[in-house]
């Protein structure tokens, strides 16, 4: 039976108030609305949480949905700032006050004091356009099914929030699970969050269907369940896609030759890693091997192009980079580029390089291969899945592993010409997944059982 799907984009609300560019769990919440499945299911709802409230309101489509266009992306977020403005006031005042944190506050004043449209305006949205008055939810029944895609944990008291409208509503429940790290690393789980394992363990009981992105996060995700008695759980693996995004026009080369130049790059002229600065990501040990083949004085090497925003625990990254001048001026770090300049960066680099000891699953791995160019990558975790006998794999645990493979790789030797011809050849014909499979699974999750 189809009910409503109640699409929660409250992360990106939150996100785009911000910033404006998306990290990893943005950009797959991204792919999955912007599917031909997920756009032309007709009972399909986007709706987000206010700050401090228990309540869910609806979100314009085209407002969402714009996120994936290049060429309306902007006003897409300016409105959505301007949304997020006005959210503030539907919750009292001092619990939305208690939630919010100090980057939002200028949202919560601007809200209070019904500014929400030139918040919108101030961003670049359109100025005919006024601001439509927020409306909760109809509230759904066990036949819709509400869908979060991952981002639950970052939320103060949305898990709160979630089992209110469940217990009230008997709305069925679907998570998207990126990965389980913080379970046994807390120590990767940013202060300003709440604590992953507390948040997990309370909405665990009232989920019907878990995703994930990877068997090996479905494994974790079992044996977690179990410790907590919950051994009948729907739990299934999402094929994932890689790419641009679905609405966007075609790159064309006159963009990519402007992009790379105000990179500072040529085509072919440097290896590309992606990825949020953050400690399971492992770039101090790419740094190493990088300078372990530099001190072999092999010339010319092509640029080390770091892409990530500055993340939890980045300090002894930006200082390295401080205190070896961008390592002798071999790297350089772009903090924040767009889902297109990005494409161009993959279309353009040598090689890509995922060197993490620990991965969910490896949208950059998957992005690389989409793109035609060969990646070397970490095997944990969930990595090899994401890569399959398409990219080439060392073990992070070893750095001299790392260090050989991109040895071998910046010599340019045969194997690195070898995989540069494969990998352009069989871009189209992996048969590794794409993210219109993606919205059919997620839509298939969302149905209520026959």
């Amino acid at each position: 039976m189809a009910g409503r799907l109640l699409f929660d984009v409250t992360g990106q609300l939150q996100w785009y108030a911000n910033l404006r560019n998306a990290s990893g769990i943005q950009r797959v919440t991204e792919h999955i609305l912007g599917s031909t499945p997920i756009r032309d299911y007709t009972q399909l709802e986007f709706i987000a949480r206010a700050p401090g409230s228990a309540q869910f309101f609806r979100l314009a489509p085209q407002a969402v949905l714009a996120l994936c266009d290049n060429d309306r992306r902007r006003s897409a977020i300016a409105r959505l700032r301007g949304t997020f403005a006005q959210a503030m006031r539907h919750a009292p005042f001092f619990d939305c006050v208690r939630e919010v944190r100090y980057f939002d506050v200028p949202y919560l004043l601007a809200g209070w004091a019904h500014l929400e449209g030139a918040i919108a305006r101030l961003n670049g949205g359109e100025l005919s356009c006024p601001m439509p008055a927020l409306a909760p939810i109809v509230p759904p029944d066990a036949t819709d099914c509400f869908l979060n895609t991952g981002d639950f944990w970052c939320h103060r008291r949305y898990v709160d929030s979630l089992l209110n409208l469940k217990r009230s509503t008997g709305v069925r429940v679907v998570v998207l699970v990126h990965d389980l790290f913080y379970l046994d690393n807390p120590e990767w789980n940013h202060p300003n969050f709440d604590d992953f394992a507390a948040q997990l363990k309370k909405l665990a009981p009232h989920v019907n269907v878990w995703l994930v992105t990877s068997m090996f996060v479905k494994s974790q995700l079992q044996a977690y369940l179990k410790t907590q008695a919950i051994f009948d759980s729907d739990v299934r693996v999402l094929p994932m896609g890689g790419g641009l995004l679905t609405l966007q026009r075609p790159l064309s080369s006159n963009e990519a030759e402007a992009t790379l130049h105000r990179f500072g790059l040529v085509r072919e002229g440097y290896f590309l890693s992606v990825g949020k600065i953050e400690p399971r990501r492992n770039y101090m040990a790419l740094l190493d091997a990088f300078a372990h083949v530099r001190s072999r004085g092999v010339a010319p090497l092509p640029t080390c192009v770091i892409v990530g925003q500055d993340g939890w625990k980045s300090g002894k990254f930006r200082a390295r980079l401080r205190a070896t001048a961008n390592e002798q001026h071999t790297v350089k770090w772009l903090r924040d580029v767009s889902d297109r300049e990005l494409s161009i960066l993959y279309s353009n680099a040598l090689f890509c390089v995922v060197p993490s000891v620990m991965e969910g699953w490896g949208l950059p791995i998957r992005e690389s291969i989409a793109h035609g160019v060969p990646c070397l990558a970490s095997n944990a975790g969930g990595a090899v899945e994401a890569g399959k006998d398409s990219a080439t794999y060392f073990d992070p645990s070893e750095p001299e592993s790392l260090a050989a493979a991109l040895s071998a790789w910046l010599n340019r030797d045969e194997t690195l010409k070898i995989a540069r011809t494969w990998s352009a050849a069989h871009r189209d014909m992996r048969g590794l997944g794409s993210w219109e499979l993606t919205g059919k699974a997620v839509l298939d999750a969302s149905k209520y059982p026959c």
